[in-house]
């Protein structure tokens, strides 16, 4: 498939671990709730990948990939939450099951809002388990209403329910006085007798500014007392002013 793609819902159900969907451009969201949106409902895929944006519209579920298991997940653009719409939640948003490798060539960029609009999970990342995750941009929190935290949450934010092995940001890490820049694994599904890591190890070339990093919690219903991070590299500034940066 090539160009970008608004308006069509595709749901594919696939054979097995062999097939692979190619977008050659970028995937767009519009005003219509599933607007440029991919749904792999049966199956897995070996490849799935974006040669353009991922790019959030103004309803929920707008500019979205859903898929379940995955060897090599790629968008080589941006990530971008959606800004605009009273109601917005997963718009701009990767949903999947267990990835070997998922990349994104650009940014991950939370959606704003400048009142007290419902902005859940719109630029964001939500995996089972991730083996190498690499984002050659910056992960960036978007800006919101102060005091809307409610339903105002995880924009700009990467969260596995499980475990990720390796995480690779060759940018920043930015959140704002209204919103951090979120990082969020629960932990190993079986863990050995006395290691969970939830995190695996933290690559970050640039610097962190008002960032959440955390393990065994962060995310309503996810718990563990007993997960760990393994290491985080930070080569630039970690820094806080009014929001927070900690582990």
């Amino acid at each position: 498939v090539t160009g970008v793609q608004t308006c069509a819902l595709p749901i594919f159900k696939t054979a097995g671990r062999r097939a692979t969907i190619d977008i050659g451009g970028s995937i767009e969201g519009w005003s219509g709730s599933g607007s440029g949106a991919v749904y792999v409902e049966e199956g897995s895929l070996s490849r799935l990948s974006i040669g353009g944006d991922l790019r959030g519209g103004s309803r929920s579920a707008t500019g979205i990939v859903s898929v379940k298991d995955v060897t090599t997940l790629i968008v080589n653009g941006t990530v971008r939450g959606g800004n605009t719409g009273s109601s917005l939640e997963y718009s701009g948003h990767i949903r999947a099951g267990n990835v070997s490798d998922l990349t994104i060539g650009g940014d991950l960029i939370g959606g704003s809002a400048p009142g007290t609009e419902t902005r859940y999970y719109c630029g964001s990342v939500i995996a089972n388990n991730v083996s190498n995750f690499v984002l050659n941009g910056s992960l960036v929190a978007g800006i919101v209403a102060p005091g809307s935290r409610d339903n105002q949450a995880y924009n700009g934010a990467i969260v596995s329910l499980n475990a990720i092995d390796n995480l690779t940001i060759r940018g920043d890490v930015r959140g704002n006085s209204t919103q951090d820049a979120t990082i969020v694994a629960r932990g190993q599904i079986r863990p050995r007798s006395t290691t969970d890591l939830a995190l695996g190890n933290i690559n970050i070339a640039g610097n962190v500014d008002r960032a959440e990093i955390k393990a065994g919690s962060g995310v309503p219903g996810m718990k563990n007392p007993d997960a760990q991070i393994g290491s985080i590299t930070v080569r630039g500034n970690w820094t806080a002013k009014i929001g927070r940066a900690h582990v």
